[in-house]
């Protein structure tokens, strides 16, 4: 009986410590490069969609996000575009305005925040980000692209779920540029088994 005791005493102490580890945050990111969202889109209405890899500091581990680029609207005669401008993805032009939307559910923990490095020339896009159907960023304007340079945007909160990020150029023509994605977390404890 005494020998049963030290066994779950123990086993506690081990649980707790563990518990410990699992509160510590992780910080993981995306950072754009040529290719990484797909190709100009050839009509008005027409989508790109693909994957994208986030991984931990450590590149231990990776996260695959789901993305959909939508060309919602286009002048006659001229072409969508995108590529690299400043290390930064350039998606829409003085001609086309592009709506974007990143979502992954890969992430198993408390979302503590989710932040973009982007920029919206002329200030015109907006995003929200929702994490398990919560709100960290509602309908709120993207930071002013200037001197070829975007700001941080995103919100902080303590849910869990689905993170989706909707970017909507709002039916203007206007590019918006993004660096990064990045997510801080609190990885969920599994159950320990005996």
């Amino acid at each position: 009986m005494k020998k049963l005791k030290l066994f779950l005493s123990l086993l506690m102490l081990f649980t707790i410590s563990i518990g410990n580890v699992w509160g510590t945050d992780v910080t993981i990111s995306w950072t754009a490069s040529t290719g990484s969202l797909g190709s100009a889109i050839s009509e008005v209405n027409g989508t790109a969609t693909g994957t994208i890899a986030t991984q931990d500091a450590g590149e231990t581990v990776s996260y695959s996000w789901n993305y959909t680029r939508t060309l919602h609207i286009l002048t006659d005669n001229k072409s969508d575009y995108i590529a690299m401008n400043n290390g930064y993805m350039q998606c829409g032009s003085s001609n086309a305005g592009e709506d974007l939307e990143f979502r992954t559910s890969a992430i198993s923990g408390t979302i503590k925040s989710v932040t973009l490095l982007t920029g919206s020339k002329d200030t015109r896009h907006t995003g929200t980000i929702t994490v398990g159907g919560t709100k960290y960023a509602d309908n709120t304007s993207l930071p002013a692209w200037s001197s070829n340079a975007g700001g941080n945007w995103g919100g902080t909160g303590s849910s869990s779920g689905e993170i989706v990020i909707t970017i909507l150029c709002n039916n203007k023509k206007s590019p918006v540029c993004i660096k990064s994605i990045t997510v801080v977390y609190e990885p969920a404890a599994a159950n320990p088994t005996v």
